[in-house]
């Protein structure tokens, strides 16, 4: 299984167990891996003459979503943990905190279940 595929695994799970554990978040959407619209219009460069409902069509897309978050991963790829490779860890960390902020930890249900995760998935 490649890096990308078993982090978005991860990323998908632990979303999944949030959603789960907090009911509903406030402003939380359907997608997998809620992916933010500032992403969205980066990573996917929608046309000018896309149509209301595009973002949202596309999150809620498991293809579509893991194609923004690939696109985002190639963007802004960064070894946020200074460990020297680009790991599923970092993957995650920029994906949740943002390329800026991804020197920082993940914290909460979030932060337990994707280490549960990388954990069992050997990541």
């Amino acid at each position: 299984m490649s890096l990308i595929k078993a982090t978005l695994l991860a990323l998908t799970a632990a979303t999944i167990f949030t959603f789960v554990y907090a009911a509903k978040l406030p402003n939380a959407q359907a997608d997998p891996y809620v992916v933010q619209p500032t992403v969205w219009v980066v990573c996917v460069r929608p046309p000018p003459t896309a149509t209301k409902g595009a973002f949202e069509n596309c999150v809620n897309d498991l293809y579509c979503a893991a194609q923004t978050v690939r696109n985002y991963m190639a963007k802004f790829s960064d070894d946020c943990d200074k460990d020297g490779h680009v790991t599923c860890t970092d993957i995650v960390l920029i994906h949740k905190l943002g390329y800026l902020a991804c020197g920082s930890s993940l914290q909460g249900h979030f932060g337990n279940k994707f280490e549960q995760c990388r954990s069992k998935l050997q990541l």
